[in-house]
């Protein structure tokens, strides 16, 4: 099965647009710890109805949250940016999964 890698907006915008969950069935996705704390456990808190579905995502098994471990590539694509620690971490996880890339 394919793997797919959301950043915070990502996320926000494909539940919003009730499309999340279908992408879940059909792919394995992932988000980084500091995309959890940023959509999920700061949405919760500020009561966001959208944290709360991908709060639901990620209790049931369909949305998998994965520390972040660094990457060589992702850090020398990071050298210079100002991407916040959500953006960051998706990059290093998109490396560490080799999503979407294809060697053939």
């Amino acid at each position: 099965m394919n793997v797919i890698v959301l950043d915070s907006d990502a996320l926000i915008k494909l539940t919003e647009a009730n499309c999340l969950e279908k992408i879940l069935g059909a792919l394995n996705c992932f988000i980084s710890g500091d995309v959890c704390e940023e959509a999920v456990v700061s949405g919760v808190r500020r009561f966001y109805e959208d944290a709360f579905q991908i709060d639901r995502w990620v209790w049931g098994g369909k949305l998998t949250v994965e520390e972040t471990v660094n990457n060589k590539i992702a850090q020398d694509v990071l050298k210079g940016s100002k991407l916040g620690k959500g953006e960051s971490s998706t990059l290093h996880l998109f490396f560490n999964n080799e999503c979407l890339i294809d060697n053939q």
